[in-house]
């Protein structure tokens, strides 16, 4: 049983049906069944998320889709939203996306990866099979990634297959790393276990959720990716 995963699934879909909603922590709590303090610390611990962040980050998430795709005024996107005024969603625009929500308008595109996807409940279940994806940051070189690890281009993650177990096959390759084939560079190393049938769900959660609180950013739009074992697999993403 998983009863704490339970709960904060339960408190997420809250979330999701009351994204336009006025709604608190607090009321999050009430429906995983928690006192407050404690469903802040489940939650925290099974999305590395605190519940306002989370909530603020789908309500963005979503926002952010009416700001590129619609001719809603940026103001009626706010209150719809539950932004009380159009300086606070243009503040918490601006610390999500790094631009304002008229820059965003205008370039009709934002960092894909400053978005979150809802968290499911195989999200949560994927983290905690994988001890919640601890991470070691090493250098690297363009020579030893070419030589070990196949390299996916992030454009073509949409086309994982649901079974990883013969995801090199579907995917294409790009190798170019780097010019400089002998410059070392920085990565971020998960160690996962398992035969990766939740590929899916941990990619979402590295780049989605842990690359938006750690201090770096893609170097390069890919992933390197090696199966060393039946086991374990190393996941690098490539990261300044």
């Amino acid at each position: 049983m998983n009863t704490q995963l339970d709960a904060v699934d339960r408190a997420i879909s809250f979330v999701e049906t009351h994204l336009m909603k006025p709604i608190s922590v607090a009321d999050m709590a009430v429906q995983a069944s928690y006192s407050l303090y404690h469903f802040c610390r489940v939650f925290g611990k099974s999305t590395r998320h605190s519940p306002h962040d989370y909530l603020i980050r789908r309500r963005m998430t979503k926002a952010v889709e009416r700001v590129i795709d619609s001719e809603h005024k940026i103001i009626d996107i706010a209150m719809d939203y539950q932004f009380e005024s159009h300086e606070g969603f243009t503040r918490a625009f601006g610390r999500i996306f790094n631009i304002s929500p008229s820059q965003a308008r205008q370039q009709k595109q934002i960092d894909r990866f400053r978005t979150l996807p809802r968290l499911t409940f195989e999200h949560l279940l994927c983290l905690k099979q994988q001890d919640y994806l601890p991470v070691t940051i090493r250098q690297m070189t363009a020579c030893s990634a070419n030589e070990s690890y196949l390299d996916i281009h992030l454009s073509n993650i949409s086309t994982l297959p649901a079974h990883q177990k013969h995801f090199w096959i579907y995917l294409e390759h790009d190798t170019q790393v780097s010019e400089n084939k002998s410059k070392p560079y920085q990565v971020a190393e998960f160690v996962l276990s398992g035969d990766l049938s939740d590929l899916r769900q941990i990619l979402d959660w590295v780049l989605h959720a842990w690359l938006f609180f750690a201090p770096y950013q893609l170097l390069e739009p890919r992933i390197l990716v090696r199966r060393e074992t039946e086991i374990y697999t190393h996941l690098l993403i490539p990261i300044i």
